[in-house]
């Protein structure tokens, strides 16, 4: 049975800092990107930037989402109005193709919540914020910056990706995005029971249609620590699917996930 593995070390990862982004097979299609390692100093802000790539709503386009996450002690917090205190900041996107020409752009603002003082400087308390971009399947080079609005500090990340082509008319199973108990997803909209959700999108499944997932979670070793498998019904372009993992898969050292999609003759 040929299973895509997913990398266990990095999904440890998201779940420790309790944040949504992405792991992906190692297949030819897989969605990749880099993020470059940014300058770190007192007087610039830091936060962390994931992605994940799903098919775009438009024809031929690709759809990538980008996920900003800052730590509540790198933004200034002032009294708020209601009580409790309030912190603005302000994020920049600009995305450019292989060629250093600007493909997109957007900025928006966002406003986040501390209900007391140490709130406000807490290390393991996030701002979460996201936005998403149409383009068109290949390279791209992109910056991200943040603004406090209170004081002025700013940081930037930059790298590069490569989004998928997902206009084949065959299946296509997205990449997979990993979500812990500790953040919402706004994007999928689905709940969460388990300690981890493994949630992806299979495409081109005609209404009525059926298709097979078999999912496997690994132990130390590859030690199989439990095996399923279910079916879903199309009820039109998009199949979303998630995989609850549970406490007892922790307790049993879980270490990665196997997952496989199958359509009559193709998987």
């Amino acid at each position: 049975m040929n299973f895509i593995k997913f990398h266990a070390i990095i999904m440890f990862l998201i779940y420790c800092v309790g944040y949504i982004s992405t792991l992906y097979a190692q297949t030819k299609s897989q969605f990749l990107y880099e993020l470059y390692n940014p300058q770190r100093s007192p007087d610039l802000l830091y936060f962390d930037v994931s992605m994940i790539n799903l098919a775009s709503d438009f024809e031929d386009l690709s759809k990538l989402t980008i996920n900003i996450k800052i730590v509540n002690d790198e933004l200034q917090f002032i009294k708020a109005k209601n009580g409790g205190f309030q912190a603005d900041y302000e994020v920049a996107v600009a995305i450019f193709d292989k060629n250093k020409t600007l493909a997109d752009s957007m900025s928006w603002q966002e406003r986040v919540f501390a209900k007391n003082f140490d709130e406000t400087n807490a290390q393991n308390l996030f701002a979460f914020t996201g936005n998403s971009f149409d383009l068109e399947p290949g390279e791209y080079y992109f910056h991200v910056w943040v603004r406090d609005l209170e004081t002025n500090r700013r940081g930037m990340r930059e790298g590069k990706v490569t989004l998928r082509d997902f206009s084949s008319k065959n299946m296509i199973v997205s990449d997979l995005l990993f979500l812990n108990n500790r953040a919402k997803n706004q994007k999928t909209n689905i709940p969460q029971q388990g300690r981890l959700l493994a949630y992806f999108e299979v495409y081109n499944i005609p209404e009525g249609d059926s298709i097979q997932v078999l999912y496997q979670l690994l132990g130390l070793g590859g030690k199989i620590l439990e095996e399923s498998q279910y079916w879903k019904k199309s009820k039109g372009k998009i199949i979303k699917n998630y995989i609850q993992i549970f406490d007892k898969a922790f307790t049993n050292g879980f270490t990665g996930i196997r997952v496989k999609v199958q359509y009559k003759d193709q998987s």
